[in-house]
Parts: structure tokens; sequence; C-alpha cells
């Protein structure tokens, strides 16, 4: 049965008709929450997931948690997004604008335009926007994995924020090929000019909707958003353009 929040949030947007996720298991969704405030927030269209032990590489390390327990299997497209989803963009039917594309492209997106520079610039965005350095020491470990280029010059597709569909296989390939190896060179303690440097404030509590200090204490071991997981979040972008995946935007 559904509940009264569901009655009352599909009363509000007039989204009454999106059927729930286990009607559509071909294409699978989780939506992250982390307490029953966040529970609260929750759209029937998707499958929760209680992330219980958060980390500063957010909804990342959930996508690999769930890579590593064999939950994106048994499906042609799998995805994640976060409770505040709606927050950022209008609420809409995903699926359904997946099945009206007849599954055409590799991936699927949601974005909003965001101030300051062009959208597909993702890694000069990310430096305007965070008034900070977030690609100089990536440059390098991407140099290392093998992918050698200039992230300054790339066009890529604005699909970050980790909200993007995608075919199982490609998403699976993405996460052992790049975004494992590239938390692992990240994580690395043996290079402490590397860990300074990610460690330092990301400047985002200036965009509101940011968690407390003490909760940022808890997750990143600093008062701040440290710069983890504004780089890793660009990183299936950049690797959907070196692939030539397809991708097309989710207009709600």
């Amino acid at each position: 049965m559904k509940s009264w929040f569901f009655f009352y949030v599909d009363f509000l947007t007039g989204c009454s008709n999106i059927e729930p996720a286990n009607i559509h298991p071909d294409i699978k969704i989780y939506q992250i929450y982390y307490n029953e405030g966040s529970q609260l927030q929750l759209d029937r269209q998707f499958t929760p997931y209680l992330n219980t032990h958060c980390t500063k590489y957010f909804s990342d390390q959930v996508a690999i948690e769930l890579y590593d327990a064999g939950l994106m299997d048994e499906c042609d497209y799998f995805g994640i997004v976060s409770w505040r989803l709606w927050q950022k963009i209008r609420r809409g039917d995903i699926r359904a604008q997946i099945y009206a594309d007849n599954k055409a492209h590799d991936f699927y997106y949601f974005t909003r335009r965001l101030p300051g520079i062009k959208q597909k610039q993702l890694w000069q965005q990310a430096n305007f926007l965070h008034s900070t350095d977030l690609t100089s020491y990536i440059q390098m470990l991407l140099s290392e994995l093998g992918f050698n280029v200039d992230l300054l010059k790339m066009d890529l597709v604005p699909a970050y924020f980790s909200y993007q569909i995608c075919k199982t296989m490609l998403y699976q390939d993405y996460i052992e090929t790049l975004l494992k190896p590239m938390i692992a060179l990240m994580e690395d303690t043996s290079r402490p000019d590397l860990q300074a440097w990610l460690n330092q404030d990301a400047n985002y509590e200036r965009y509101g909707n940011a968690l407390t200090k003490e909760r940022l204490r808890e997750i990143t071991g600093f008062p701040y958003y440290t710069k983890h997981t504004f780089i890793t979040e660009r990183l299936f972008a950049t690797y959907a353009a070196l692939k030539g995946w397809k991708g097309k935007v989710i207009s709600l």
C-alpha cells in the first residue's frame, strides 16, 4: 500500500501516475538516504538505500558498495540518486523518458545550469565554482592510470552530482577501470603532498544546503567539504567522453 507521504507528494506535484521501482526491474535506480528525516524525502520510483557509513566520497562510495555487493546485476540500466534530487531538479518520471527513447543511449543524466562557465567544460567549471584548484593532481593521477588527457580542454556532457542512469555493463566498467583505481590513488597516504591538496577546503558551504561542521568533521575529518567528492563526481563524464559513450539529458 502506498504511504500517506507519497499520496501527499503526488498530490502536490501531479506525479500520481509514476509507477514504483519494483514494476520496472530492468532499470534499477537506488536513492540514498541517511536518517529518518531524509527518508521522508524518498520517491517510490526508486529503491531506497540506507547509507549508514557516509564517507568523503558520498554517493560514489555507495556506487562501489552496490557494485561489490552484486546489486548492479540483472538490470539493463543502473543509477544512483540522492534523497535531495528533487531539490536540484524538477520532479518527474525518469524511467518514462528512458522508455520513450527506446533505451537508445548509453546513459541518461540530469543537470541544471550553473553560472560562470560553459556547461560542457566541467573541470574549468569545478575550478571556478569552488574557487580552488581541483584539477592539477587529478590530471597527474589520470596519467598514472593510463589516461593522458588535458582536463581543462575537454568538452564533456554536464553529467555530475553522480546522477546518471547508465547501461549496467558500462557503469560496471567505469567503476572497475576508473573510479575504484582513482580512489585508491587518492587514498595513498604515502603521498603527503597529495593528501594535503585533497584535504583543502572545497568552498562548498557558500552554496547553502551544507551539512553542519560537526557532521562534516565526522565524514571528512575536517569542518568543511574536502575536494574528494567534487573530483569523483566528474569522473563519470570524463570516462564517458574518453570511451565515446552516447548520453542524453533527461528533461523534467
